[in-house]
């Protein structure tokens, strides 16, 4: 396993919301991996805020 720096860290996050907030509007409202897609969003963006990232720059589906 190759170490990750927290620059690299926040760059991967950054990229790898907007994805996953696309895949969670494709899916059923009733279908539960929405739950499961919407829990990982969530948590990406909390370890952003945790690392310092700006608000502004943390990706969001604008629902907040």
């Amino acid at each position: 396993m190759i170490a990750k720096t927290p620059e690299q860290i926040v760059n991967y996050l950054i990229a790898d919301i907007p994805e996953l907030i696309a895949e969670l509007a494709t899916l059923d409202p009733n279908d539960g991996f929405g739950d499961y897609l919407s829990g990982i969003i969530e948590r990406s963006q909390t370890i952003l805020r945790m690392l310092g990232v700006p608000e502004e720059l943390i990706p969001n589906d604008g629902s907040c």
